[in-house]
Parts: structure tokens; sequence; C-alpha cells
């Protein structure tokens, strides 16, 4: 069984993903070089990893952000598009322990129903 744990928030753009790991750090928190401790209560850290911004938002690859990270807790922002694959693959393929929370799955993106007009989705 593996000792690395993914958590992943997956939804829409403006769904609240980057919200959700700025409430849990109590503080605005990018995507850094470096993992960081993530207090759980008094005199209890945990060195996790966090990926910010969906990759897919900013065109960059889970894969490559990954690369060299050893911290044994991932925290990860994901679009709710086709490339999260990407990202869901490559976790699966480093055999980490994985959740994944859909956020406001109710929620619609107006400006990715605009960008399908004319598109045939299947």
């Amino acid at each position: 069984m593996s000792d690395r744990l993914f958590v992943g928030v997956l939804g829409h753009r403006r769904a609240g993903k980057s919200t959700t790991w700025n409430r849990l750090f109590g503080r605005t928190v990018k995507t850094g070089n470096r993992s960081r401790m993530l207090k759980l209560r008094p005199g209890e850290c945990v060195e996790v990893f966090l990926v910010s911004g969906s990759p897919q938002e900013r065109r960059k690859y889970t894969r490559s952000i990954l690369r060299n990270q050893q911290a044994r807790i991932v925290l990860c922002s994901m679009q709710y598009v086709e490339e999260a694959a990407d990202t869901i693959r490559h976790v699966i393929d480093k055999d980490f322990l994985m959740h994944i929370q859909w956020l406001n799955p109710g929620y619609s993106d107006p400006d990715y129903r605009s960008r399908l007009v004319g598109r045939r989705v299947d």
C-alpha cells in the first residue's frame, strides 16, 4: 500500500478550488517549488506540497510540477476539463492513494459554455 496521499479538488473555473486551499491554510497560498507545513491543530503540523490554481488553467502539466516532489501529501486543484485526466493518470502511475472532491457540481461556468458553442460535444 502506498504511503503517499493525493487530495484533489475538482471544479469549473471560479468554483472555489483556490478558496478551498486558502481557507485550509488560513491565508492566500500559491503553488511553490517546495513543500510547506500545514498546521492541523496546535502543536501538530504535516508537510504537504500544494498545486493551487488548476494546472489546466495555467497550461501546465501536473506531471512536470510534481516531477521532483517528495512530499507524502499533495494537495491539487483540477479544473473540470478533459486534461484533468492527465493529472489523475500521473497520480495513479506514482501509486498515490487518491481522494478527489468535486466542488460545486451544479455550478455552470458561462465562459466554458460559450467556448462549446459551435463544437460538437459527445
